[in-house]
């Protein structure tokens, strides 16, 4: 969106206080991503008392219902749909001149090309690629698929573009990213075609890494990691979010597998690449959770021993098949157990970082802490560390730069983040 308004001629704002036209991009997930997105949307309102003249919202919030959106949110001037992208900036017109309908929600067909202009909201060495829109997994929880509709991939050609023209423009870090990228190219090539795809864009000149996001359990996470393991530039971190690990539970989630099984996948994920990093998210709270699918989930995490693990606890989310299950788990016990699996996996996180003290690591420095003086600290990421994810490591030493790569010993382990020296302190 930013790029198709740049291109239209607008300029874009650094700071809400300096536009004239706010744009709220939402999810909805979850109940706390709405309300999060609502909360927002007030506060941005309070800035048509100011210069702001337009108000728009678009993204995912407006799938569940323009018409309560419109009633709760009169400062609202449009509303813009996952389906109407790309008439992003004919809605900024069509305001100007006051010829707009205030409702802009088509069926969410769209996906961008590596022709669409882009304005990168990132820091200026990583860019993210989305490979593919949508999704074709009916988990029970997850109303993804309502929202974004079914599974759309874009050609290998078009993607491989687009990493080149944004490594053209300085980027060393390319996120490939979808709802499931385990199932990408399934819709265009008959097939799922993750492994082929990382082998051609991991040639891409000038690429130092390439990660992925959002692997599903299954054939094609074990083929792609066997590319993982043969190109260097990708870099040996799997997300693989896994929900639960009692078969009794993920079958009414409408998840494959076991905790069994699980861990046989992220045996052979270990043995195939070196010195991968496995990423976890997981659910607790589902209806019907006993405790003792609890307790097998507890025993699964003290085995995987993931390196970074995020959980959540189980949101009723309105049309999807979990939300007409009975034997709901209170709030209060979904939260006590959320709790419980942090303060374990808080534990094994220490642990893990532990064992890299005294070994030699290549970062990318992304800021500094203090003045530039001999010794003052550095925040760096790790191939481990995913952006505004996973943890950080904070580097003593002087005269790095911003936005490179530099090799570092690391000194120390805290819960999450690591200690490190640059080379020659």
């Amino acid at each position: 969106m930013l790029g198709l308004l740049a291109r239209a001629g607008h300029r874009i704002a650094a700071q809400a206080d300096e536009a004239e036209a706010i744009i709220v991009n939402t999810c909805s997930f979850i109940g706390a991503a709405r309300a999060e997105a609502r909360k927002t949307l007030r506060e941005m309102a309070q800035h048509k008392k100011g210069r702001c003249r337009y108000l728009i919202l678009a993204g995912c919030l407006t799938a569940h219902g323009a018409e309560d959106l419109e009633r709760d949110f009169p400062e609202v001037d449009a509303f813009v749909g996952l389906g109407e992208f790309p008439r992003i900036a004919r809605v900024l017109r069509s305001l100007e001149d006051g010829s707009a309908r205030r409702t802009w929600v088509g069926k969410p067909q769209y996906l961008y090309s590596s022709r669409t202009p882009r304005m990168l909201a990132t820091a200026p060495w990583t860019g993210y690629v989305k490979i593919a829109e949508g999704c074709d997994q009916r988990c029970a929880f997850c109303a993804i698929p309502m929202i974004r509709g079914a599974m759309r991939s874009r050609p290998m050609e078009d993607i491989e573009r687009e990493t080149s023209n944004l490594v053209g423009r300085g980027v060393k870090e390319i996120v490939v990213i979808a709802q499931d990228s385990t199932a990408y190219g399934r819709d265009l090539y008959g097939r799922p075609a993750l492994a082929d795809l990382l082998g051609r864009l991991a040639r891409v000149r000038g690429l130092e890494w390439l990660r992925v996001m959002y692997w599903f359990p299954g054939r094609e996470t074990l083929r792609a990691a066997r590319v993982m393991a043969q190109e260097a530039a990708i870099v040996p971190y799997i997300d693989l979010p896994l929900q639960h690990a009692s078969g009794r539970l993920l079958r009414a989630m409408r998840r494959p597998g076991d905790g069994d099984r699980y861990l046989e996948m992220i045996q052979r994920l270990r043995s195939m690449v070196s010195g991968v990093a496995i990423r976890t998210t997981l659910l607790v709270g589902f209806p019907g959770e006993t405790e003792e699918d609890f307790a097998a989930l507890v025993e699964f995490v003290k085995a995987a021993r993931f390196d970074r693990l995020g959980i959540f606890t189980y949101s009723r989310e309105k049309g999807t098949a979990a939300a007409a299950l009975d034997s709901r788990v209170p709030a209060g016990a979904a939260r006590q157990r959320k709790n419980e699996i942090m303060l374990l996996q808080r534990r094994i996180s220490r642990q893990v970082n532990e064992s890299f003290v005294g070994r030699q690591l290549r970062v990318l420095v992304e800021g500094q802490r203090g003045k530039r003086l001999p010794g003052h600290g550095w925040v760096a990421r790790s191939y481990r560390d995913a952006p505004e994810i996973d943890g950080l490591v904070h580097v003593r030493g002087s005269n790095l730069r911003i936005g490179e790569f530099t090799d570092v010993r690391v000194t120390g382990a805290r819960d999450y983040d690591l200690e490190a020296a640059a080379e020659g302190e």
